[in-house]
């Protein structure tokens, strides 16, 4: 639900509850209901596929044998900075979500990070995210929607990894920025939602 349109100064997006219903693309990853990214992901830009992408906690080498890794790119023959430099990824065998930023591309089967990949696994769903072609996100705030003795558990990726926080009562989880929030990844809570202030 937006107030008054989504990336508009001042205004105010709460990612819907139900994540089935999600028309913006801030569902992570597609079809499979399982959290919401703070900024729109490109879906239409497939850089995986059906390859999965090796990554080593440590490492700021990500290599795949059939991927497409230049499509993060403009134009990779001219420029070889991506123009998505930021990643929501689903690790394959912890299910773990996060950020990967992107450094540069190598070619289409290599990326080097600017942070060191979290875990080492492969990694099973990857969705470029459309931080550039949005409005500066200034605030996210997940508050408790439910009965105040109710703990909420929630799981946040960022590009240092994922780590759960528990909200309860009147206790909320925020980050603010005025030149700009990073993506993060949080799971899907229908009693706390994730609000975006532009």
């Amino acid at each position: 639900m937006s107030f008054t349109g989504i990336g508009r100064i001042g205004s105010q997006h709460i990612l819907n509850i139900n994540i089935q219903y999600d028309t913006d693309n801030f569902g992570f990853p597609y079809g499979a209901a399982l959290c919401w990214c703070t900024h729109p992901l490109k879906y239409s830009v497939d850089i995986l596929d059906g390859d999965e992408p090796v990554m080593t906690a440590g490492s700021k080498i990500v290599t795949g044998t059939a991927a497409l890794f230049t499509n993060l790119c403009s134009d990779f023959q001219l420029n070889s900075t991506p123009i998505y430099k930021y990643i929501a990824v689903q690790a394959k065998n912890s299910s773990n979500f996060f950020i990967l930023e992107v450094d540069y591309v190598v070619d289409d089967n290599t990326i080097v990070l600017k942070f060191p990949a979290p875990e080492t696994d492969l990694i099973q769903y990857g969705v470029p995210i459309d931080y550039f072609n949005t409005m500066i996100l200034k605030e996210v705030v997940v508050k408790s929607i439910a009965d105040p003795l109710t703990a909420i558990f929630l799981e946040i990726g960022s590009k240092f990894g994922e780590s759960s926080i528990v909200i309860v009562g009147a206790s909320y989880y925020s980050v603010a920025n005025e030149g700009g929030v990073e993506p993060l990844l949080f799971s899907a809570v229908g009693d706390a939602p994730v609000v975006l202030n532009y």
